[in-house]
């Protein structure tokens, strides 16, 4: 019970937000959601793709032409329900894939690419407030 007991979205700081909007007549916005009352917290604009850049893995704009679909890490396991062909890994997989990657990583790395970076602050520009970067 540890597990769930002690690491939950908040002590990872983390959280799942909208990150595009696409209205009925097919225009599509990318949103960015960064509270008032916590400057820390923000959001990443847009559809995301992850690939490995000297071994960390790095966000990118999917739609930037940065990351080839073979070099994307992130998976859509559930698209209005879940998708039909995955194959799930037992928890006992997932917890030794976890453990390897992190032992993998650096203590400290930069894991948002510059065409990420300037989406953010074009995003913060619009809203009239300062680089993040």
């Amino acid at each position: 019970g540890g597990l769930l007991q002690k690491v939950n979205r908040d002590t990872m700081s983390f959280a799942t937000k909208l990150c595009r909007i696409v209205y009925a007549g097919g225009d599509a916005v990318d949103v960015m959601k960064q509270p008032q009352t916590d400057s820390g917290k923000f959001s990443l604009p847009g559809v995301l793709a992850v690939k490995r850049v000297d071994g960390v893995p790095t966000v990118f704009p999917k739609d930037g032409g940065e990351v080839a679909s073979d070099e994307n890490l992130l998976r859509v396991v559930y698209d209005q329900g879940p998708v039909p062909s995955l194959v799930w890994d037992d928890f006992d997989t997932v917890k030794a894939r976890a453990a390897a990657e992190w032992a993998a990583l650096p203590p400290a790395a930069d894991n948002l690419s510059a065409s990420i970076k300037a989406k953010i602050d074009a995003q913060l520009a619009a809203r009239g407030k300062r680089s993040r970067f």
